[in-house]
């Protein structure tokens, strides 16, 4: 049922993409969507960008192992500099009217800005990696799928979607992901105190965890670490 979900999931985002088809005219509608997305779609696509795989996966795991001081890189960093480029950075950027952030070095600067400006680009790949680590680390735990072969897999599908129709297909399939993620997160801790209540969610609410069922949790999930 999972696997058939996520093949149902995938085929999805490629028809949302396809679909968008007739709405590409000029190079503004497929790098920014011809500047006419609505504030849903827009809050959106951004908080699909910086809320992924990397964030649910890889921070879960960071405060784990290092308690709340593992959101100041993921989330709370980010999120801080999301705010300050919204208030400061935003508007005057829209009124430019520029497609890529490169060329706003362009115009200042001249054309050797731009490039090298295109070189600190470099930097990004750190945090798309994180996501497709962390996609890949789900397919491996569920399909037992080779971690190089879901990296692959994950970064393909997601390459093939964003190249049909640029920025509309990616801000619809990301609309879609956010919606999937928010109910996710909402069903879970309902799913998880049902679990730890043995199938009553008042119970789960009133037990407390002891320090054993934490370790042996621990000693099922990762079990090298928690022999430290």
């Amino acid at each position: 049922m999972l696997g058939a979900a996520l093949i149902v999931f995938v085929l999805t985002q490629f028809a949302i993409a396809f679909w968008v088809q007739r709405g590409i005219q000029t190079t503004e509608d497929y790098l920014v969507a011809g500047r006419r997305l609505s504030l849903p779609l827009a809050f959106g696509t951004v908080m699909a960008t910086w809320v992924g795989a990397g964030t649910i996966l890889a921070t879960a795991d960071e405060v784990r192992a290092e308690g709340f001081a593992g959101i100041g890189l993921e989330p709370l960093g980010p999120g801080i500099a999301l705010i300050i480029v919204a208030l400061f950075f935003a508007k005057p950027l829209w009124e430019a009217r520029l497609l890529t952030a490169n060329d706003l070095y362009r115009r200042r600067f001249g054309r050797a800005a731009e490039w090298l400006s295109t070189l600190f680009m470099v930097g990004y790949l750190p945090w798309i990696a994180a996501t497709l680590v962390g996609a890949a680390g789900l397919l491996q735990t569920f399909f037992e799928i080779p971690h190089a072969a879901g990296i692959l897999l994950v970064a393909g599908i997601a390459v093939g979607y964003t190249l049909i129709r640029g920025m509309w297909s990616v801000t619809l399939t990301d609309f879609v992901q956010l919606l999937l993620i928010v109910l996710g997160l909402s069903v879970l801790p309902f799913e998880v105190l049902t679990e730890v209540g043995q199938g009553a969610l008042s119970e789960g609410l009133s037990k407390k965890p002891s320090r054993t069922n934490i370790r042996l949790h621990c000693f099922r999930t990762y079990p090298l670490e928690c022999l430290e």
